[in-house]
This record gives structure tokens, sequence and C-alpha cells, in this order.
């Protein structure tokens, strides 16, 4: 999932379907995996910034877990 990758590429390509599909991301401004961290950031989801101080760390995080809790009841 490199920055301007042909995977995230065709992703994009497919984009015009996504008001669609109910989408979710979570992200921290902190991470040094996904770099810049904002290219995390998708046009039309819903968005949670989380300050999770590393990217590992997002698997771990109770305020993730209650994100993804909250988002699955919806």
């Amino acid at each position: 999932m490199r920055f301007h990758s042909d995977f995230l590429r065709d992703l994009n390509a497919a984009a015009d379907i996504l008001p669609n599909i109910k989408t979710t991301v979570l992200w921290t401004p902190l991470d040094l995996m996904i770099i810049p961290a904002i290219s995390a950031r998708l046009p039309g989801a819903r968005e949670y910034k989380i300050p999770v101080p590393a990217h590992p760390l997002m698997v771990t995080a109770k305020k993730v877990f209650r994100v993804v809790e909250q988002e699955l009841s919806r």
C-alpha cells in the first residue's frame, strides 16, 4: 500500500462506487509506516484520527476497539 502504488491506483480507479459503500478509516497522525500518514484518509469515508504513537499499536489501542465496535453496531 505504498503511496502512488499500482495497488492504490487501482483502488482509486473504482472510487466512484464508494458513495454506495459504508467506509470507515481509522488512522494515526503519528504513523511512521504509512507515509505520509494522511494518505490513509479516504474521501467520503467516516474518519477517525486516533493519536496512537505507532502503527503497530493501532491493533491494541482501546480507543480503536471502541470505534470498531461502534461502527459495527451501525
